[in-house]
């Protein structure tokens, strides 16, 4: 019962970015399907995202994600977690900001370290903590490659 407790808290402590993140696997339709899921998160997979993406319980995922995407994305569940509902402005705005920034960059030919921004640093270090069992990868792997197939 405590740990049901602790999780509704911790739901409602990110109340807008997972109804942000329920209304878009909603909008998402046909292109997104449920993957299950991992360490308290819920898996999205979506074939039209560009890329991977993650918004308070919830991880978008392309369907080519490798276990560095999902640590990551899982990082950014964390940070989600410690800021509630500071998250938006303080991590997805910045970081989606920066995603831009950094196509633009690449597009222009120049190189550019999108993993050295405080928002992306900092989501890696936290992701970085909880390493995968083998079990979990087989299942996200399997989850991953139903759509390639």
């Amino acid at each position: 019962m405590k740990d049901l407790i602790k999780r509704i808290a911790l739901w409602l402590w990110q109340l807008p970015q997972n109804l942000i993140a329920l209304l878009l696997y909603n909008i998402l339709g046909h292109w997104s399907y449920y993957g299950g899921k991992y360490r308290n998160n819920y898996i999205i997979v979506c074939k039209a995202a560009l890329s991977s993406f993650a918004l308070g319980d919830y991880m978008f995922l392309t369907p080519f994600s490798n276990e560095r995407v999902i640590d990551h994305e899982l990082g950014h569940c964390r940070q989600s977690e410690i800021l509630g509902p500071l998250y938006i402005p303080i991590i997805v705005v910045p970081s989606l900001l920066n995603n831009l920034y950094d196509r633009l960059i690449t597009f222009m030919g120049k190189e550019y370290d999108y993993f050295s921004f405080y928002t992306e640093k900092w989501a890696n270090k936290l992701g970085g903590y909880s390493p995968f069992q083998p079990k979990d990868l087989n299942h996200l792997r399997s989850t991953l490659n139903h759509v390639k197939s």
